[in-house]
């Protein structure tokens, strides 16, 4: 009965192939991302198991990091069971961090967990919450501000359920905010809440099930009030059928109307019986029109070693605001390709590092709103070919993270210094190389070093301060 699979499928096309059959986990979740930058998608997973070597029932959070097909586990952080992984660069240093939340066996106590990404793969723990289990982690730009906020839900104590946002500070850490007498939880469930832009205002709204302390169940929607900063309880005119128990749900635009509808499944009391449902809810009651976003513009990528670096400009769209939006970026090694990655990334930058580089590079960017809706590819003109530059040593940026100043390894023409939404905060020229550059004017936080070499060469590094 402790005998759990974790399986991995491989998509051949035309069906699925079992790639491999591992040690599993119950009662907990998996979340993906290219969390090493190679460009290939990892994932994480979390849950209860029978830890042979110790001889006891433990939970951890641990990391499968792919290479061809071929994953290797590691150790990430402390984990649950009957909670949640999500995994998001919450600080937009294009590293990825990690929240968790749910009941821990190891000390018998509920947790919600938020680690940040030091820049080498370690997670460091920046924040932890009143625990709650019973539930799951929904992850969006809710006040559109250009940093990832979440919102989760489930049971706090005896008979004590909540409902709470977590809302991004910029500087790693989150306030917290309850919604009053709206928690419910889920026994067990694959995905028990969900962002997106429901009523079509450009801002991510979310949608949760379960049951509360008496096993009524329900399914609610909250939109955002871009005027209040608050969430308002929506009243469905459509009577979504409440549902709970071990449930899932999820938001897709199904019919390609850039209106998002809902996917619910579990249980349900009809006419005194409980049954098991399934049932896809158009969403009818949005009239308001949504067009898809503009495509990004100015792309711009270079290389330094064998790490490559991508910028674009804030796209725009009819309602969703630029900061609040996603991108899908493809890299391949043919026009148009996607040999090298294809997934979304939540910034206007991003990297991927390789063994090696290939000779030439073909990459594209497109921008996607908070109703999923998403513009063309931009025009593959950003074509990097790497036989055109002369291979030096990566440019490099110490200590980072930093007090007060740092260095740069090579000489520069210019240094400019931003936050992460793009204020521009201090400009330097004519820098020598190893000179201590003053940051103790900066608040604590995450900046975006633009630096431009005496060979006119433009490199992007990210700088993290702490006071």
């Amino acid at each position: 009965i402790v005998n759990y699979k974790n399986y991995i499928y491989i998509n051949t096309g035309s069906s699925y192939q079992l790639q491999e059959t591992i040690q599993g986990k119950i009662m907990g979740s998996i979340a993906v991302a290219d969390y090493n930058h190679n460009g290939l998608q990892d994932y994480v997973i979390n849950g209860l198991y029978f830890d042979q070597a110790a001889n006891k029932v433990t939970n951890k959070v641990d990391l499968y990091t792919n290479a061809n097909g071929t994953f290797t586990k590691s150790f990430l952080v402390p984990g649950s069971q009957m909670g949640d992984v999500q995994i998001a660069d919450f600080n937009n240093d294009m590293e990825l961090d990690v929240a968790v939340m749910g009941f821990d066996t190891d000390t018998g106590n509920r947790i919600l967990n938020v680690y940040m990404n030091d820049g080498q793969g370690n997670l460091i723990e920046k924040q932890n919450f009143t625990g709650i289990s019973g539930g799951t982690i929904a992850v969006a730009d809710f006040n559109a501000d250009g940093y990832l906020d979440f919102v989760t839900h489930g049971v706090e104590g005896e008979s004590l359920y909540s409902l709470k946002v977590y809302l991004n500070n910029q500087d790693e850490t989150f306030t917290e905010t309850e919604i009053p007498n709206e928690g419910i939880g889920v026994s067990n469930g694959s995905k028990s809440i969900a962002a997106g832009d429901f009523n079509n205002d450009g801002y991510y709204d979310f949608v949760l099930m379960g049951d509360d302390a008496d096993y009524n169940s329900a399914v609610k929607i909250f939109t955002y009030n871009s005027a209040t900063g608050g969430f308002d309880k929506y009243t469905n005119p459509t009577e979504i059928i409440n549902a709970g128990g071990p449930s899932s749900l999820n938001v897709i635009d199904y019919n390609s109307d850039n209106k998002l509808d809902l996917l619910v499944s579990g249980f349900t009391d009809v006419n005194g019986e409980y049954l098991t449902i399934t049932r896809l809810y158009e969403n009818a009651d949005t009239t308001t029109t949504n067009q898809v976003p503009d495509a990004p513009s100015n792309l711009h990528a270079e290389t330094a070693g064998n790490r490559i670096d991508f910028s674009w400009d804030l796209a725009t769209d009819d309602k969703t605001p630029s900061e609040a939006l996603q991108y899908e970026i493809k890299v391949g090694t043919t026009d148009g390709g996607a040999e090298l990655a294809q997934y979304v990334v939540t910034t206007p930058f991003w990297y991927l590092s390789f063994d090696e580089l290939p000779e030439d590079i073909y990459w594209t960017v497109r921008s996607i709103d908070a109703s999923q809706a998403k513009s063309g590819f931009a025009p593959t003109s950003g074509v990097l070919s790497t036989t055109s530059y002369t291979k030096t040593p990566a440019l490099a940026i110490y200590p980072n993270p930093t007090r007060a100043h740092f260095y740069v390894t090579e000489a520069a023409q210019n240094i400019i210094i931003y936050t992460t939404s793009g204020q521009l905060v201090q400009s330097l020229e004519n820098v020598y190389e190893n000179t201590p550059i003053n940051t103790s004017a900066l608040t604590t936080g995450v900046y975006i070093v633009q630096i431009k070499t005496l060979t006119n060469k433009t490199q992007t590094k990210k700088l993290i301060i702490q006071k």
